[in-house]
């Protein structure tokens, strides 16, 4: 007789010899969870997530054997039906090995990494050719994903079809780019069922850990003191397209700093009539002529949206108004000729390399495993130029 108890194993026989096969203690599998009929995802969903954090956070090696489906669905208070759809649903992404009258067991990184092309799709719902920010985040994706001799797959599409892309291109990992709120409960979807994924540019609160961004709290408190200590008091605000969080946390910080400075919210500053995002239809340069035409108006604008920078700027010139003299003008993103404009532009950098590869750390965690990363927050530098006049004698 065999103490198994003591060795956390158990031991077979195997061409007339003895072999000892490391078997995982049920202790690394902690407290049950506590499942609600009803409510929240399946029980074998929830199972798979729990395993699948033991393969990636390596509390189970490589090679080691799961305890009996018979046992784990005990210590999980479930059926072994339940339990087996929970741990093939992990075998599917490669990370176990279930072999029919052995058992299951923990999958060689060889084995969890070939179940898929090493591709990485970027999924985005906009066109990110000539668009400054997006190109950015794919420059950085690039050139933290090649060296790694991983393909990238870029998809524009007009809807939320992740899951049939994944299956159609063969995804290993997804990065998604500026998702709307539209998307959000697809992107849930693909939480609850442990894709890799990350979304760069947007945090939404029920995937949080999964969304790399900005501080755009921050970066409008920021502004706001900045214009503020210049001497404006009277500030307008062009937003941006969409209805996404950014769009949401740049109004809601404007409006907050604002009310902390107790400056006047005039709603006809604001494009689109004080709403914290603006329809395709909107016309930005019509909205600035005719305020700038009224005696009421703002002495400073922030814009949201960097690729309104030149129609603002022409608008101005075409009506003698003088940027940096007559009006200040703050941007947020830094495309390279922010800086060779007349005047030169004041604006937010936002640090979307550094955004990107923190993502890109988590993303390679979620597929290979490892040291969990951190999730940073990154906050925008202000790079003074001459768009903004100080108001102070």
């Amino acid at each position: 007789m065999f103490d198994i108890s003591k060795k956390e194993g158990t031991v077979t026989l195997s061409q007339g010899k003895l072999e000892y096969i490391n078997m995982t203690s049920l202790a690394v599998f902690g407290k049950p969870p506590e499942f609600k009929d009803g409510a929240g995802s399946p029980k074998y969903r929830q199972i798979s997530r729990a395993i699948e954090a033991l393969v990636r956070e390596k509390k189970v090696q490589p090679g080691q054997r799961l305890p009996s489906d018979r046992i784990l669905a005990k210590h999980f208070g479930v059926t072994t039906t339940t339990l087996g759809k929970g741990l093939q649903e992990v075998a599917s992404k490669g990370l176990l090995v279930r072999k029919v009258g052995n058992g299951t067991f923990v999958a060689s990184p060889r084995v969890a990494t070939a179940r898929k092309e090493r591709r990485l799709g970027v999924f985005c719902h906009y066109q990110m050719r000539g668009d400054y920010w997006a190109s950015q985040v794919m420059d950085a994706l690039g050139e933290y994903w090649r060296v790694k001799n991983y393909e990238i797959v870029n998809l524009e599409l007009p809807d939320d079809g992740y899951l049939v892309h994944i299956k159609e291109y063969g995804i290993t990992a997804l990065a998604i780019v500026s998702p709307l709120i539209q998307f959000k409960d697809s992107l849930l979807q693909l939480k609850d069922r442990g894709e890799p994924f990350v979304v760069i540019g947007n945090v939404y609160d029920s995937i949080a850990s999964h969304c790399f961004s900005n501080d755009d709290a921050a970066t409008l408190a920021e502004a706001v003191s900045y214009l503020y200590d210049l001497g404006h008091r009277d500030i307008g605000v062009i937003p941006g397209y969409g209805v996404c969080p950014t769009s949401w946390s740049r109004y809601n910080s404007f409006l907050r700093e604002m009310w902390r400075k107790k400056l006047p919210i005039n709603p006809d500053w604001i494009a689109c009539g004080g709403a914290s995002h603006r329809d395709d239809g909107f016309d930005p340069v019509a909205w600035f002529k005719n305020l700038m035409s009224c005696n009421d108006r703002p002495s400073a604008f922030l814009l949201f949206w960097h690729s309104d920078l030149m129609k603002i700027y022409t608008a101005a010139q075409e009506m003698g108004v003088k940027i940096g003299k007559d009006i200040s003008i703050i941007g947020f993103d830094d495309p390279g000729y922010a800086a060779h404009l007349n005047p030169p532009l004041t604006a937010f950098a936002q640090p979307i390399a550094q955004i990107t590869k923190n993502a890109c750390e988590f993303l390679q965690y979620h597929i290979e495993g490892g040291d969990k990363p951190e999730i940073m927050h990154y906050s925008s530098r202000l790079i003074k130029r001459s768009s903004c006049v100080c108001l102070l004698a």
